[in-house]
């Protein structure tokens, strides 16, 4: 992304006036997102620590997706960081093999006769 001579100086700036220093190359929406994001000087990249963790897992329980919600009960955490340490952590995970004593097992269903999933 280009670079802004100047930071938007005020909690609300005109995101539009900065999205003509741009030619026409981004809109005022990426503009903005990119800003509270990534580029805000409140902003912190950093990983979360135990307890942050925590109170992500409690208030998903809570809120399921609604990661803005959740990031307001951090400090300097955007929903954005929140929403990609929770899908980062859910790629990780281990998959759970259920095995034929497993109550929740379901067999295969058996193909009907004379239906062909194929072509032709």
């Amino acid at each position: 992304m280009q670079s802004i001579e100047e930071e938007p100086d005020s909690e609300n700036p005109n995101w539009a006036n900065i999205e003509r220093k741009f030619a026409g190359k981004r809109s005022t929406k990426q503009i903005r997102e990119r800003w509270s994001s990534h580029l805000a000087p409140s902003i912190e990249k950093r990983q979360f620590n135990e307890d942050e963790r925590k109170i992500i897992d409690e208030e998903f329980k809570k809120n399921k997706f609604k990661w803005a919600k959740i990031a307001s009960k951090l400090e300097n955490a955007t929903p954005l960081m929140v929403k990609n340490f929770w899908n980062n952590r859910l790629k990780k995970r281990p998959i759970i093999v259920r095995h034929s004593t497993d109550s929740t097992f379901v067999e295969p269903s058996t193909p009907v006769q004379g239906f062909s999933s194929g072509p032709g």
